[in-house]
């Protein structure tokens, strides 16, 4: 993978991906069950199954013909997308809550979470 230099941080990072990609896959299912059509479940599955390959085809394309800031600034735009979907379609609504026990309890939890994934990559 990209980032990893040696055997171990690949198997680490391998086991992350894989990780990562059972519980979206677990998310993503239980949205598209909920799906009325046959048709709109069948497309969700594709485009999901599609995106990872399409995802690390187009990084390996962009880093490979592109300068290193070029490839840097799309590295940065992806990583701020995602912290923005995570913020403000699963943070905030979990935050949010008329129940504030359960809002201060989401975002202990968020916290401790980050806590953990910044030791973690630092420690990696």
């Amino acid at each position: 993978m990209g980032s990893s230099v040696d055997m171990s941080s690949f198997t680490s990072l391998l086991f992350a991906v894989a990780l990562h990609k059972g519980f979206t896959s677990f998310s993503v299912g239980s949205a598209l069950v909920a799906q009325e059509s046959k048709v709109v479940f069948l497309v969700g599955v594709l485009i999901y199954a599609c995106a990872a390959p399409t995802g690390v085809v187009a990084g390996v394309l962009l880093t490979s013909l592109t300068p290193g800031a070029f490839a840097a600034a799309a590295q940065c735009f992806a990583a701020g997308t995602l912290l923005a979907i995570g913020l403000l379609d699963m943070l905030l609504p979990a935050v949010s809550l008329e129940d504030v026990v359960q809002s201060r309890w989401n975002l202990s939890v968020a916290f401790l979470s980050a806590t953990a994934m910044t030791m973690l990559a630092a420690w990696v």
